[in-house]
C-alpha cells in the first residue's frame, strides 16, 4: 500500500534483487512467497512511474509464480497486478481472468478489505469495456462490503461509481456519487478525487 501512496522512496530498496542477502537463510516456502510479493510489487511500481518496458519485464517474470493450487493473500496480489498490468495493455479481457482470480484468492484466504480492492478491479475493467450496468453492480457490491471506509480505494471506488452513473445518465445520483467522494476527500485529507 506504500506504493498507492507514491512513496516510492520507501519501496525501492526492495525491489532490487542484490539487496536480498538473506534469501539463503529462507526455506523453499518463504522464498517462494517472497518472490510472489516482491513480482507484484514490482509490477506496480513500475506501473505507477510509468515504465512500462520494465513492468512488462516484471509481469514475464512473475506470471508463472502462482501456478500451484495453494490459496493466499499474497498470489491475490500477484494476480491483482498482473490483472492490472494487463489492462493497462488494453487486453481487459485477459485481465478480467486474471483480476476473478484474485478476487478467488483473497475468498479463499478470508482478506476482505483486498477482496473489495480486486471487485473494484473488476468492476473498472467491466466499465473499460463499456458493459456499464455489469460495472455497477460490481461497484455497489464492493461498496456494500465497508461502506464507511475512509480509504484511497474507496475514493476510488466513488469516482468510478460516478462515472458509470453520469455515462449513463442518472445524473442525480452521480452527483449525488460525486458529493461524497469529495467529502470522503476532505476527510482523508486528499487531492487524488
Amino acid at each position: 500500500h506504500k506504493l498507492d501512496e507514491l512513496d516510492f522512496a520507501g519501496v525501492r530498496i526492495f525491489l532490487e534483487p542484490k539487496n536480498f542477502r538473506l534469501t539463503t537463510a529462507l526455506g523453499a516456502e518463504e522464498q517462494k512467497n517472497l518472490s510472489i510479493l516482491l513480482g507484484a510489487m514490482r509490477i506496480r511500481y513500475h506501473l505507477l512511474i510509468g515504465n512500462r518496458k520494465e513492468a512488462e519485464a516484471a509481469y514475464l517474470a512473475a506470471v508463472d509464480l502462482g501456478s500451484d493450487y495453494q490459496v493466499s493473500q499474497l498470489k491475490g496480489g500477484l494476480f491483482l497486478q498482473i490483472s492490472r498490468y494487463l489492462a493497462t495493455r488494453g487486453e481487459t479481457h485477459i485481465a478480467m481472468q486474471w483480476v476473478k482470480k484474485a478476487v478467488l484468492q483473497y475468498q479463499g484466504a478470508g482478506s476482505a478489505a483486498e477482496e473489495r480492492e480486486a471487485t473494484v478491479e473488476l468492476g473498472g475493467i467491466l466499465l473499460a469495456e463499456g458493459r456499464l450496468a455489469e460495472a455497477l453492480e460490481y461497484f455497489n457490491l464492493a461498496g456494500q462490503s465497508d461502506p464507511q471506509a475512509l480509504t484511497v480505494g474507496g475514493l476510488r471506488l466513488a469516482a468510478l461509481r460516478a462515472t458509470v452513473l453520469f455515462i449513463q445518465g442518472n445524473l442525480s445520483r452521480a452527483q449525488t456519487e460525486t458529493q461524497s467522494g469529495l467529502a470522503q476527500a476532505r476527510a482523508l485529507k486528499r487531492r487524488e478525487w
